[in-house]
């Protein structure tokens, strides 16, 4: 008996673990596109001081912004396009605990 007790705290301590995990995913703040355009922003910056320095020629240098301006634009789309990630909601806390109790069941 006891060790039915200890098997089910243990599949409800991993239960919780990856439910808390599913719920983190998904919490509001900096999304994806937001990121990537301050990391482009970023990179625009470096290498406008890089060709200050000497370490970039004219040529590489506006190879490089051509390229990171483009992936720029296209982090601005994705930010403006306006897709939120969902929460996880209660189906999938639901499938959590189902696949849980049916991996326990099966072994």
């Amino acid at each position: 008996m006891v060790f039915w007790g200890l098997a089910l705290l243990i599949a409800l301590g991993a239960a919780a673990l990856m439910i808390q995990a599913l719920r983190r995913a998904h919490q509001p703040g900096m999304s994806g596109a937001a990121s990537d355009i301050s990391v482009y922003r970023d990179q625009l910056d470096e290498v406008a001081r890089d060709l200050a320095r000497g370490v970039l020629s004219e040529a590489e240098a506006e190879t490089v912004r051509l390229e990171v301006s483009r992936r720029l634009l296209e982090a601005d789309r994705r930010a403006g396009s306006g897709k939120a990630a969902a929460g996880p909601g209660p189906l999938a806390t639901l499938l959590v605990l189902l696949s849980l109790g049916a991996g326990g069941a099966g072994l």
